[in-house]
């Protein structure tokens, strides 16, 4: 799982934009049926979507 801080690092964005890209990850997987955790995303989700490299 990956906090705000270390999505506003990856995408070199402000923290509250990492936050709004959490919650659009997030509603993503919740409307698959997954569970998901306010305020953190899950790690393969963000790279899938972004492209980022494994890290």
């Amino acid at each position: 799982m990956m906090n705000a801080q270390e999505v506003a690092a990856a995408l070199s964005v402000s923290v509250t934009m990492a936050y709004k890209v959490i919650r659009q990850l997030n509603a993503e997987l919740k409307a698959k049926g997954k569970i998901v955790v306010r305020g953190k995303v899950n790690r393969r989700y963000f790279q899938e979507k972004t492209y980022q490299e494994g890290a």
